[in-house]
């Protein structure tokens, strides 16, 4: 069990990366749609090369799939809502504000799908034991983002235009858990997390392209883009695609709710790696000792809510 919440931390350090990434590939194309069509495309291609190479490893029945739920073919929508959602909060609400509503919105997600089973998620009963974890963890985010002394500095305090924006942020981390119970079902019916991750990765690319072609932009950005040694700049795609395989494996083994808190524990630590060493052209910043006790409270509330006493 051990291993399997390691691999979920480590899953969740890739978002960061994935995000970084994106972030230098916007710039390069002037457009965060163009980016993400370029996310999905690297992803979907690289999942497809184990599919062509081992095309044994699918078990494909029509029948029991067109029997399937509609919901189940929802995570490439899923990838599309998070991106659209995401980018009019971050105008309003900045990067702070956004990270803490999708973080909200995400252990949200996870707590109500394991108490209700939701998307035929693993029931997992809500218990006093977890309520002292969930809150610990979420001192701990207080901590690592700092929060109180943003909130003193910055006066950060939501009105009434702002809140539209703050549910569209909160309803983007929803998403995410979503899309993580829709690829762990579709792998049962699959046979395989490579497809089903193929197959949010390719649908992804396939509606930015619908948006790009509603929105008028032209391709011919992608062409022209000057890599040299920027070309990590790419490695969106692959860290998307990694998390998307991963966490449908974990989500049936450690239950919603607790993949959740473990993707958020590895995305904070490593964001405050990434702060603190300047990796990815991101710029230097001072890692306060708070941040590091808060990132040590994430963690305890998680043991608290795995223990089993």
């Amino acid at each position: 069990m051990l291993l399997l919440f390691i691999c979920a931390v480590i899953v969740g350090g890739a978002v960061p990366v994935q995000t970084a990434a994106n972030t230098a590939l916007r710039l390069k194309v002037g457009s965060p749609y163009l980016a993400a069509l370029v996310n999905g495309s690297v992803g979907s291609a690289l999942l497809l090369i184990p599919l062509l190479a081992y095309p044994q490893q699918l078990t494909l029945n029509w029948a029991d799939l067109v029997a399937q739920p509609l919901w189940i073919w929802g995570a490439g929508v899923a990838a599309v809502f998070i991106l659209l959602f995401t980018i009019p909060a971050m105008v309003h609400l900045g990067a702070l504000g956004t990270a803490l509503c999708m973080l909200t919105g995400s252990v949200a997600g996870g707590v109500i799908f394991d108490c209700t089973s939701w998307f035929r998620v693993p029931l997992h009963p809500f218990t006093v034991q977890k309520t002292i974890g969930l809150f610990l963890a979420l001192a701990g985010f207080v901590l690592v983002l700092r929060l109180p002394r943003k909130l003193v500095m910055h006066q950060q305090a939501l009105n009434k235009g702002q809140i539209p924006y703050a549910l569209l942020a909160l309803f983007a981390g929803f998403c995410q858990i979503f899309q993580s119970a829709v690829n762990s079902e579709l792998t049962l019916h699959i046979g395989t997390s490579i497809a089903a991750g193929w197959l949010t990765m390719f649908s992804s690319a396939v509606f930015m392209l619908v948006i790009l072609f509603i929105r008028r932009e032209s391709l011919k950005k992608l062409v022209s883009v000057p890599l040299g040694k920027s070309s990590w700049i790419l490695c969106g795609g692959v860290c998307g695609a990694s998390c998307l395989i991963v966490n449908a494996l974990l989500l049936k083994l450690i239950g919603a709710g607790t993949l959740v808190l473990l993707n958020i524990a590895g995305q904070l630590a490593m964001a405050l790696f990434i702060d603190r060493f300047g990796w990815f052209g991101v710029q230097r910043k001072r890692v306060a000792g708070s941040q590091v006790i808060g990132l040590a409270i994430v963690f305890a509330g998680i043991a608290v809510i795995k223990s089993p006493f």
